[in-house]
């Protein structure tokens, strides 16, 4: 089977990306207690993780994390293998928790 590598660079600055959608989105706790969303961002059809999770308005299903930027979780939570392969390569294998369900 083919390695596919994922090559990871900085999000755009706020100022040109202040709200992002999540489509099959996800969250984990790192062992630090730091919470991360995990997803696919369907305008730039590429991987997504957050920075750390700062505050979540249910209503909305926007969450606001360390750096500033808004993120609208789309539909129902899911699997985003490019998410993950970005989480992966940022973190390899670290424990983890799934908390997807603190943000239904």
């Amino acid at each position: 089977m083919e390695r596919i590598e994922t090559a990871i660079w900085t999000a755009p600055p706020i100022s040109q990306a202040p709200v992002v959608e999540l489509i099959d989105w996800s969250a984990v706790r790192l062992p630090t207690g730091k919470v991360r969303l995990i997803g696919y961002d369907p305008e730039v059809c590429e991987g997504r993780v957050s920075t750390s999770v700062k505050e979540f308005d249910s209503a909305t299903k926007t969450a606001t994390t360390r750096s500033g930027r808004k993120y609208v979780l789309t539909g129902d939570p899911g699997w985003s293998e490019a998410g993950w392969r970005v989480f992966r390569r940022m973190w390899g294998d670290t424990d983890f928790t799934d908390v997807t369900e603190d943000f239904l």
